[in-house]
Protein backbone atom coordinates (compact mmCIF):
# COMPACT_ATOMS: atom_id res chain seq x y z
CA UNK A 1 0.00 0.00 0.00
CA UNK A 2 1.37 3.03 -0.63
CA UNK A 3 -0.67 6.56 -0.09
CA UNK A 4 -0.12 9.69 -1.90
CA UNK A 5 -1.77 13.48 -0.51
CA UNK A 6 -3.68 14.95 -3.63
CA UNK A 7 -4.27 17.48 -2.37
CA UNK A 8 -3.77 19.35 1.63
CA UNK A 9 -5.64 22.75 1.08
CA UNK A 10 -8.88 23.74 2.40
CA UNK A 11 -12.11 23.29 0.69
CA UNK A 12 -11.58 26.51 -1.41
CA UNK A 13 -7.78 25.63 -2.27
CA UNK A 14 -4.81 28.07 -1.66
CA UNK A 15 -5.67 30.28 -2.81
CA UNK A 16 -8.66 30.82 -2.75
CA UNK A 17 -11.04 32.54 -5.44
CA UNK A 18 -10.40 36.49 -5.09
CA UNK A 19 -8.36 35.42 -2.07
CA UNK A 20 -4.32 37.14 -1.74
CA UNK A 21 -1.80 35.11 -3.82
CA UNK A 22 -0.75 31.93 -1.73
CA UNK A 23 1.68 29.26 -2.43
CA UNK A 24 -0.35 26.82 -4.26
CA UNK A 25 -2.54 23.69 -2.39
CA UNK A 26 -5.24 22.06 -4.53
CA UNK A 27 -8.50 20.60 -2.13
CA UNK A 28 -7.50 18.10 0.45
CA UNK A 29 -7.78 14.49 -0.77
CA UNK A 30 -5.76 11.43 -0.11
CA UNK A 31 -5.36 8.39 -2.96
CA UNK A 32 -4.54 4.65 -1.55
CA UNK A 33 -2.58 3.03 -3.95
CA UNK A 34 -3.15 -0.78 -4.09
CA UNK A 35 -2.24 -3.43 -6.40
CA UNK A 36 -6.20 -3.53 -7.78
CA UNK A 37 -6.07 0.33 -8.21
CA UNK A 38 -6.56 3.05 -6.23
CA UNK A 39 -8.88 4.21 -3.63
CA UNK A 40 -9.84 7.61 -3.65
CA UNK A 41 -10.33 8.98 -0.19
CA UNK A 42 -12.24 12.40 -0.69
CA UNK A 43 -12.92 13.75 -4.44
CA UNK A 44 -13.05 17.43 -5.12
CA UNK A 45 -13.36 20.07 -7.20
CA UNK A 46 -9.57 19.65 -8.36
CA UNK A 47 -9.81 16.36 -8.67
CA UNK A 48 -8.79 16.30 -12.28
CA UNK A 49 -5.51 17.54 -11.95
CA UNK A 50 -5.02 15.67 -9.02
CA UNK A 51 -5.52 12.32 -11.01
CA UNK A 52 -3.17 13.16 -13.53
CA UNK A 53 -0.68 14.30 -11.31
CA UNK A 54 -1.15 10.80 -9.27
CA UNK A 55 -0.86 9.21 -12.91
CA UNK A 56 2.59 10.44 -13.38
CA UNK A 57 3.83 9.74 -10.44
CA UNK A 58 2.54 6.11 -9.89
CA UNK A 59 1.11 4.97 -14.05
CA UNK A 60 -2.42 4.51 -15.60
CA UNK A 61 -2.48 0.84 -14.24
CA UNK A 62 -2.24 1.57 -10.58
CA UNK A 63 -4.28 5.00 -10.87
CA UNK A 64 -7.10 3.24 -12.08
CA UNK A 65 -9.79 4.55 -9.72
CA UNK A 66 -11.44 1.03 -7.74
CA UNK A 67 -13.59 2.99 -5.41
CA UNK A 68 -14.05 6.57 -3.94
CA UNK A 69 -14.54 6.78 -0.02
CA UNK A 70 -15.83 10.05 1.17
CA UNK A 71 -15.49 12.05 4.65
CA UNK A 72 -18.67 13.95 4.68
CA UNK A 73 -20.80 16.41 2.83
CA UNK A 74 -19.25 19.76 2.58
CA UNK A 75 -17.66 21.18 -0.77
CA UNK A 76 -14.11 20.51 -0.57
CA UNK A 77 -14.87 16.93 -0.40
CA UNK A 78 -17.22 15.36 -2.53
CA UNK A 79 -18.18 17.51 -5.65
CA UNK A 80 -15.61 16.03 -7.85
CA UNK A 81 -17.47 12.92 -8.41
CA UNK A 82 -19.40 14.43 -10.92
CA UNK A 83 -16.38 13.86 -13.43
CA UNK A 84 -17.36 10.46 -13.28
CA UNK A 85 -20.55 11.05 -15.06
CA UNK A 86 -22.01 10.85 -18.41
CA UNK A 87 -20.30 14.29 -19.07
CA UNK A 88 -17.30 13.86 -18.19
CA UNK A 89 -15.38 10.37 -17.45
CA UNK A 90 -18.57 8.12 -18.18
CA UNK A 91 -17.59 5.58 -15.52
CA UNK A 92 -19.79 2.50 -14.58
CA UNK A 93 -20.02 0.87 -11.41
CA UNK A 94 -17.33 2.52 -9.35
CA UNK A 95 -18.53 2.41 -5.86
CA UNK A 96 -18.59 5.18 -3.26
CA UNK A 97 -18.04 4.38 0.05
CA UNK A 98 -19.62 6.49 3.03
CA UNK A 99 -21.99 6.48 5.58
CA UNK A 100 -25.41 6.24 4.89
CA UNK A 101 -26.25 9.68 5.61
CA UNK A 102 -23.87 10.93 3.14
CA UNK A 103 -24.97 8.36 0.39
CA UNK A 104 -28.45 9.36 0.86
CA UNK A 105 -27.71 13.04 0.75
CA UNK A 106 -25.92 12.14 -2.88
CA UNK A 107 -28.80 10.23 -4.26
CA UNK A 108 -31.45 12.37 -3.36
CA UNK A 109 -29.77 15.97 -4.77
CA UNK A 110 -28.87 16.55 -8.12
CA UNK A 111 -26.74 16.66 -10.32
CA UNK A 112 -25.22 14.28 -7.64
CA UNK A 113 -28.56 11.73 -8.07
CA UNK A 114 -28.42 11.15 -11.60
CA UNK A 115 -24.24 9.97 -11.69
CA UNK A 116 -25.68 7.27 -9.15
CA UNK A 117 -28.55 6.58 -11.24
CA UNK A 118 -27.09 6.30 -14.57
CA UNK A 119 -24.45 3.62 -13.09
CA UNK A 120 -21.47 5.51 -13.35
CA UNK A 121 -20.97 5.53 -9.34
CA UNK A 122 -22.88 2.78 -7.03
CA UNK A 123 -23.71 2.77 -3.04
CA UNK A 124 -20.89 1.20 -1.64
CA UNK A 125 -21.13 0.77 2.39
CA UNK A 126 -18.80 2.25 5.53
CA UNK A 127 -16.27 -0.03 5.08
CA UNK A 128 -14.10 -1.56 1.71
CA UNK A 129 -11.59 -3.97 1.08
CA UNK A 130 -9.20 -3.42 -2.39
CA UNK A 131 -6.48 -5.46 -3.00
CA UNK A 132 -5.17 -6.12 0.42
CA UNK A 133 -6.29 -2.84 1.84
CA UNK A 134 -8.66 -2.77 4.25
CA UNK A 135 -11.02 0.60 4.81
CA UNK A 136 -13.53 1.45 7.93
CA UNK A 137 -15.21 4.76 8.63
CA UNK A 138 -15.08 6.12 11.70
CA UNK A 139 -18.03 8.79 13.46
CA UNK A 140 -16.35 12.55 14.06
CA UNK A 141 -17.82 15.34 15.76
CA UNK A 142 -17.82 17.95 13.12
CA UNK A 143 -20.63 20.04 11.53
CA UNK A 144 -23.48 18.07 9.61
CA UNK A 145 -25.77 20.57 8.23
CA UNK A 146 -25.91 17.81 4.95
CA UNK A 147 -24.27 14.75 6.16
CA UNK A 148 -22.59 13.13 9.27
CA UNK A 149 -18.80 12.82 9.19
CA UNK A 150 -16.19 10.48 9.43
CA UNK A 151 -12.42 9.79 9.84
CA UNK A 152 -11.12 6.93 7.41
CA UNK A 153 -8.74 3.98 8.80
CA UNK A 154 -6.49 2.13 6.12
CA UNK A 155 -4.46 -1.24 6.95
CA UNK A 156 -2.59 -3.63 5.01
CA UNK A 157 0.23 -5.63 6.00
CA UNK A 158 0.63 -4.54 9.86
CA UNK A 159 0.99 -0.57 8.65
CA UNK A 160 -2.17 1.93 9.56
CA UNK A 161 -2.91 5.00 8.77
CA UNK A 162 -5.86 7.66 9.81
CA UNK A 163 -7.32 10.41 7.65
CA UNK A 164 -9.25 12.70 9.27
CA UNK A 165 -8.92 16.37 7.32
CA UNK A 166 -12.16 18.06 9.70
CA UNK A 167 -13.00 17.83 13.48
CA UNK A 168 -14.60 20.55 15.40
CA UNK A 169 -12.96 19.74 18.88
CA UNK A 170 -10.73 16.98 19.91
CA UNK A 171 -12.81 17.32 23.56
CA UNK A 172 -16.18 16.55 21.51
CA UNK A 173 -14.40 13.58 20.27
CA UNK A 174 -13.49 11.25 23.75
CA UNK A 175 -11.75 8.63 21.51
CA UNK A 176 -9.18 10.79 19.82
CA UNK A 177 -5.76 9.92 21.75
CA UNK A 178 -6.75 6.50 21.63
CA UNK A 179 -7.65 6.16 17.85
CA UNK A 180 -4.38 8.34 16.64
CA UNK A 181 -2.38 6.51 18.73
CA UNK A 182 -3.20 3.00 17.38
CA UNK A 183 -2.31 3.88 13.61
CA UNK A 184 1.56 4.30 12.61
CA UNK A 185 0.57 7.65 10.56
CA UNK A 186 -2.46 10.25 10.64
CA UNK A 187 -3.19 12.87 8.97
CA UNK A 188 -5.34 15.21 10.88
CA UNK A 189 -7.16 18.40 10.53
CA UNK A 190 -4.54 21.36 10.55
CA UNK A 191 -7.14 23.73 9.07
CA UNK A 192 -6.13 27.19 11.05
CA UNK A 193 -2.98 27.93 12.67
CA UNK A 194 -3.72 29.93 16.18
CA UNK A 195 -6.19 31.86 17.53
CA UNK A 196 -4.61 35.29 15.76
CA UNK A 197 -5.92 33.64 12.14
CA UNK A 198 -6.78 36.39 9.79
CA UNK A 199 -9.79 35.13 8.74
CA UNK A 200 -13.24 37.27 8.12
CA UNK A 201 -15.45 35.09 10.30
CA UNK A 202 -15.51 33.89 13.76
CA UNK A 203 -13.93 30.57 14.34
CA UNK A 204 -17.45 29.72 16.08
CA UNK A 205 -18.96 29.92 13.32
CA UNK A 206 -16.28 27.28 11.60
CA UNK A 207 -15.02 25.50 14.46
CA UNK A 208 -11.60 23.93 13.45
CA UNK A 209 -8.78 22.80 16.06
CA UNK A 210 -6.18 25.25 15.84
CA UNK A 211 -2.62 23.61 14.85
CA UNK A 212 -0.90 25.04 18.34
CA UNK A 213 -3.38 23.15 20.52
CA UNK A 214 -2.95 19.87 18.34
CA UNK A 215 0.52 20.31 18.66
CA UNK A 216 0.49 20.64 22.84
CA UNK A 217 -2.03 18.16 23.00
CA UNK A 218 -0.75 14.98 20.93
CA UNK A 219 3.20 16.07 21.72
CA UNK A 220 4.72 12.62 22.05
CA UNK A 221 2.44 10.78 20.54
CA UNK A 222 3.88 7.15 18.79
CA UNK A 223 2.18 8.21 15.79
CA UNK A 224 3.35 10.08 12.97
CA UNK A 225 1.12 12.94 12.59
CA UNK A 226 0.60 15.08 9.22
CA UNK A 227 -1.24 17.98 9.20
CA UNK A 228 -3.58 18.84 5.84
CA UNK A 229 -6.33 20.91 5.30
CA UNK A 230 -4.78 24.14 5.47
CA UNK A 231 -7.07 26.97 5.11
CA UNK A 232 -5.36 29.23 2.69
CA UNK A 233 -5.18 32.02 5.74
CA UNK A 234 -3.14 29.50 8.20
CA UNK A 235 0.34 30.68 8.42
CA UNK A 236 2.20 27.30 7.19
CA UNK A 237 -0.21 27.77 4.08
CA UNK A 238 1.05 31.14 3.73
CA UNK A 239 4.92 29.80 4.08
CA UNK A 240 5.46 31.39 7.18
CA UNK A 241 9.26 30.07 7.86
CA UNK A 242 8.72 30.32 11.96
CA UNK A 243 5.10 28.57 11.92
CA UNK A 244 6.84 25.43 10.15
CA UNK A 245 9.39 25.53 12.12
CA UNK A 246 7.57 25.20 15.45
CA UNK A 247 5.42 22.53 13.26
CA UNK A 248 9.01 20.68 12.83
CA UNK A 249 10.33 21.68 15.99
CA UNK A 250 7.65 19.48 17.98
CA UNK A 251 8.04 16.42 15.70
CA UNK A 252 4.99 16.66 13.47
CA UNK A 253 4.84 17.56 9.40
CA UNK A 254 2.76 19.62 7.25
CA UNK A 255 0.94 17.81 4.15
CA UNK A 256 2.40 18.90 0.55
CA UNK A 257 0.49 18.26 -2.29
CA UNK A 258 2.24 15.06 -3.84
CA UNK A 259 3.50 13.70 -0.84
CA UNK A 260 3.58 9.94 -0.78
CA UNK A 261 3.54 7.86 2.43
CA UNK A 262 4.76 4.24 2.40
Amino acid sequence: MKAVVLGSGQDGGVPQLFGPDRPHRTTASLAIVTGSGTVLIDCGPDIRSQHQALTSLVGTDRARVAAVALTHGHMGHYTGILHFGKEAAATSGIPVHATNSMLEFLSENEPWGSVFRDGHLVAGSDHFEIGGVQGEAIPVPHRSEFTDAVAWSVSSSGFSLLYLPDIDSWDEWAEAAETIERHDVALVDGTFFDENEPIERSLADVPHPLVVDTIERFAGTSCRIILTHLNHTNALARGDSSAHALVRGAGFEVAEDGMVIR
